[in-house]
């Protein structure tokens, strides 16, 4: 089935939940690069991120089999999938008393193999019914627009309302979240929204896919958040690991904490500020400090030497690397997002003394654009000497 709704691309393209080629971290690179070159047109982006009640418990059995006969699944997988939904039923039981069998009318299987893929079958045709941009990650969705298209984002969250009715699916208007992104000092009204006539939320600061976004795309929530929580995971490590085992503390830390510190860190690493970029080299430095069981009132150990020693690079150095990583996959279609929307391949590149895949930098009137995930990276690409195994291609098949 999978094949068949890839290879057709019958899925929605900013859908980047449960598919091959996307993840947490491409959906955020397309978002925030979205956003920023909105912004540097002079823009504020409004988003709406929707709140789903019980996505996966909703979705109803007819329905969804309509919509696959919609897309064109054959009778065959058809009759399969209908003899997987219907005629379920469940009970409880707790304490060995068991209630009475009820019917299960609606949800898909969860913890199986095709409820992921069914479940995105469902929620499909969500962007054909707005106007405005569209994103979604599983049932994680978010909907933008720039702020003077207030009426525009309104009239699109009268559409869910009917589409969500259609469907039988259900929005949280008090889960739901409003920010709007501006770097505007004095910033524009902030818009009221409703949904099913209840006013959204309005929020400076938004949690969504694992990373904080601030209205003004500063990150300093975000690397206050990610250090706290690894300070709080290296902490653990301190009390359960004995100090007798550095080897395994310094196992732990890169297994357990640093993944922490570099989650999709390709979407914020190009804006960060020194402060913030010390404040989680601080991180790993008092990490070094635990492997070795050094108290932090020693302030003769230099922790350099620490994290030298225990032949870690700098995370500064890391995302760098991450960043190239990302690029060279997005450049080589190993990622599902199409570079030419962001940024343009050099169209002259008879320079002997740089690498001949180029990409010029596009004109910035903001340090948002110009940090953002592509214009900042297509510098290190760009800069990359010729014999960089990073700009040699993924083998070809056969």
């Amino acid at each position: 089935m999978t094949r068949y709704l890839e290879g057709k691309e019958l899925l929605c393209k900013r859908q980047h939940g449960f598919r091959k080629f996307r993840s947490c971290e491409s959906q955020l690179t397309e978002l925030m690069c979205d956003i920023s070159q909105k912004l540097d047109e002079g823009k504020e982006v409004d988003a709406i991120f929707l709140d789903f009640s019980k996505a996966f418990d909703k979705v109803d059995h007819m329905k969804l089999l309509y919509k696959l006969d919609r897309i064109g699944v054959s009778r065959q997988v058809r009759r399969w999938v209908q003899s997987l939904l219907v005629g379920r039923s469940q009970t409880v039981v707790v304490d060995g008393f068991e209630s009475s069998s009820c019917p299960v009318t609606s949800g898909v299987p969860q913890g199986s193999v095709i409820g992921p893929i069914l479940f995105l079958v469902y929620i499909n045709d969500l962007p054909e019914s707005v106007m405005s941009k569209t994103r979604l990650f599983a049932d994680d969705t978010v909907i933008y627009n720039t702020s003077d298209n207030q009426q525009q984002l309104q009239d699109d969250l009268i559409a869910l309302q009917a589409w969500e009715h259609l469907w039988k699916m259900e929005f949280n208007p008090l889960k739901c979240e409003y920010i709007k992104f501006s770097r505007k000092r004095t910033r524009g009204a902030q818009n009221d929204y409703t949904l099913n006539n209840i006013n959204i939320p309005k929020t400076d600061s938004v949690k969504y896919l694992g990373v904080k976004l601030e209205s003004s795309l500063r990150w300093n929530d975000n690397t206050t958040y990610i250090s706290n929580k690894a300070s709080s995971r290296l902490g653990y490590i301190r009390r359960t690991i004995p100090p007798a085992l550095p080897h395994l503390r310094a196992k732990a830390y890169t297994t357990l904490v640093r993944p922490i510190l570099e989650y999709s860190s390709t979407v914020w690493d190009g804006s960060l500020t020194q402060t913030q970029a010390t404040k989680l080299e601080a991180v790993q430095r008092r990490a070094a400090r635990t492997v070795y069981n050094i108290p932090r009132t020693d302030h003769k150990t230099s922790t350099t030497q620490l994290v030298d020693q225990l032949t870690w690079q700098t995370l500064d150095s890391r995302r760098n690397w991450r960043r190239l990583g990302l690029f060279r996959a997005i450049h080589y279609n190993e990622v599902a997002i199409n570079m030419s929307d962001y940024i343009q391949p050099h169209p002259h590149q008879s320079s002997t003394r740089r690498h001949d895949q180029q990409y010029l930098i596009p004109h910035c009137n903001t340090d948002i654009h110009k940090k953002s995930f592509f214009v900042s990276t297509a510098k290190l690409w760009n800069n990359l000497p010729c014999n960089c195994s990073l700009l040699v291609g993924p083998p070809v098949a056969g």
